[in-house]
């Protein structure tokens, strides 16, 4: 009897590395650029439409604050009064919470964990296959690999 062992990454990264020394050539690269638009320059591959959406993303930049007309005698005790909060000494919190417990939301607020709301998808797993359907897996996944190097050799 024939007992099958299970590939190691050792072995897919071979296979990968010789589908890919295969399959990319420069005609392949120059094809890629030629149907995105890149070279030779195409502008009509991309309409204007395809941008509406990035529209709503435009943010004008946050502008500073405005300078007001103010007398110099009210800017001058405004800096004395920063300059003596700088000069004092910094005294540790009385706050029992940390920075990280600080930053968790409250269990009265009314925020949702994404998780709640979709939680992930949860990958099916070859374990959770029967036996058959795990030789059928992999049997598929030689074939697909051995199909398109046949299919990209000279």
């Amino acid at each position: 009897m024939l007992v099958k062992r299970q590939q190691t990454h050792f072995e897919v990264a071979a296979l990968l590395t010789e589908a890919y020394t295969i399959s990319a050539t420069t005609s392949n690269a120059v094809n890629g650029f030629r149907a995105s638009g890149v070279w030779p320059v195409n502008r009509n591959v991309v309409s204007d439409t395809d941008f509406v959406a990035s529209e709503n993303l435009m943010i004008p930049d946050t502008v500073g604050p405005e300078k007001e007309d103010t007398p110099s005698e009210v800017t001058d005790v405004a800096n004395e009064n920063q300059a003596n909060l700088a000069q004092e000494d910094p005294v540790p919190s009385t706050s029992r919470l940390t920075q990280e417990e600080k930053m968790r939301p409250h269990k009265d607020s009314k925020t949702v964990l994404i998780e709640k709301i979709s939680p992930l998808p949860k990958p099916k797993i070859v374990k959770e296959l029967g036996e058959r359907a795990r030789k059928r897996w992999h049997y598929c996944q030689k074939a697909l690999i051995k199909m398109s190097l046949r299919k990209n050799m000279p």
